[in-house]
């Protein structure tokens, strides 16, 4: 389950993988294609993430595409196939046809357009489910790029943070 934007494939996690990159992230990334940059993995995409993602897939394997992707750079275009970070949603839409999204991106590759162009495939992948009414996401006004990524994908502020300092974002659908 790959979603292919202009410069990135968008690798959907299974638990297999995520398995095999807990275990060795070089090996995994090679058996992928692709080269691993020095600082994966990125931000909050840490090995705790890594590990919750992993239980919630083996727990619910029909929310694969749904949890956690892959950010791969395309060799045609790019030139080499870099893992450059890690973007999802929490879940499938809930009963009320809303989910949460994240992403991290390696230090390197950040401020360069990837991440809204990550962002922009996986909710034109999302948004082919009819359930899909909602995306919140929340960022930190110390992080202003992560604001920009929301504010191009047509996110808007809106209602409480889960965290005290934290922004609230939605797009709905």
């Amino acid at each position: 389950m790959i979603v292919i934007t202009p410069r990135l494939e968008l690798i959907a996690a299974t638990p297999e993988m995520l398995a095999s990159e807990i275990a060795d992230p070089v090996a995994f990334a090679t058996s992928l294609g692709a080269k691993l940059p020095p600082d994966w993995p990125p931000g909050e995409y840490d090995r705790g993430a890594q590990n919750l993602f992993l239980g919630i897939l083996e727990a619910n394997p029909g929310m694969t595409g749904w949890i956690v992707r892959y950010m791969i750079t395309r060799h045609d275009v790019v030139g080499e196939r870099t893992m450059i970070g890690a973007l999802g949603f929490g879940g499938s839409p809930d009963e009320d046809g809303q989910t949460m999204m994240g992403y991290s991106v390696c230090e390197a590759h950040r401020n360069q357009g990837f991440t809204t162009e990550a962002v922009a495939g996986l909710l034109g992948w999302a948004s082919n489910d009819a359930t899909l009414k909602k995306v919140v996401a929340e960022t930190f006004a110390h992080l202003p790029a992560s604001i920009r990524v929301l504010e191009k994908s047509g996110f808007e502020r809106a209602g409480e943070p889960s965290q005290p300092d934290a922004i609230r974002f939605e797009r709905r659908f």
